[in-house]
């Protein structure tokens, strides 16, 4: 093992090579007391199938998956620029150029989870990582599930309160367009810094409710759109994925190269 990469509730994840062939991976071990203790043997699994089942240039790759005694292991792809949240945090807020090659690549990214019949369900800037080229990598499918009809909604309330939308914090069924409107919610922390519906949690469930929100100043009107065509309350005139990455914002925007050895504006 190397030195640790992030620490959660239920593990730590440690940059580690193998010693035959020295290959550099990330590997997330997680606690089986942990993971008992707070009912999460299902979210481990559905983990696991989640990351046998994905294969896109955008997305972490697991390796491999065992467990001893004590722990799971999860053999996951080291991302060796980590958290975009940490960028987000240097840089304040991102331009429309940068946030929009990002926004880009999300989409496309959860265009492909959607094809496979998964939802993320905890898309944020702490779950997406930076390669060595400066691209992204969507990872911690922990809260992900798997639609297996397709008129099979969820109930389940999951994620991160933040970007939460209307119908789980209403504890409504969902299904896909969850995904769709943390897009939103995502591009609009990268441009702004903060999430759409700051404060404490109360007055951020009644915020997402009722849609209450506005932008700063500097958002450019195409941006402003974007996020707008997202950020709808009923799930079903939110804007799909594929619309996204059609969307004037994105489309004059981003970096469109997609899958190769090339390195995003962040560099």
């Amino acid at each position: 093992f190397g030195r640790p990469l992030g620490k959660g509730a239920f593990g730590i994840v440690y940059l580690a090579r193998l010693k035959k062939t020295k290959f550099i991976c990330a590997l997330k071990m997680l606690h089986k007391s942990k993971i008992n203790e707070y009912s999460m043997a299902e979210q481990v699994k559905i983990e696991t199938e989640s990351g046998y089942k994905l294969n896109h240039p955008l997305i972490l790759t697991m390796y491999d998956v065992f467990h001893d005694e004590k722990r799971f292991y999860f053999m996951l792809e080291y991302a060796p620029h980590g958290q975009l949240y940490r960028f987000l945090q240097k840089l304040r807020r991102f331009t429309d150029r940068l946030a929009a090659s990002y926004i880009y690549q999300i989409c496309h990214a959860l265009e492909y989870c959607h094809s496979k019949s998964i939802i993320h369900r905890d898309l944020k800037p702490e779950n997406i990582l930076v390669d060595c080229c400066g691209n992204l990598k969507l990872a911690d499918f922990g809260w992900s599930t798997k639609i297996r009809h397709a008129d099979t909604m969820n109930t389940t309330a999951c994620g991160t309160l933040d970007y939460l939308a209307p119908e789980i914090v209403g504890h409504k069924q969902y299904q896909y367009q969850v995904d769709n409107w943390c897009v939103g919610v995502l591009a609009y922390e990268l441009l702004s810094g903060h999430a759409p519906f700051e404060g404490t949690d109360d007055e951020t469930k009644v915020k997402i409710a009722n849609i209450n929100y506005s932008f700063p100043d500097y958002f450019s009107p195409p941006a402003r759109k974007f996020i707008d065509n997202l950020l709808q309350k009923d799930p079903k005139k939110r804007m799909p994925l594929v619309n996204c990455i059609a969307h004037d914002w994105l489309q004059k925007n981003a970096y469109k190269y997609l899958f190769g050895p090339y390195k995003c504006p962040i560099f």
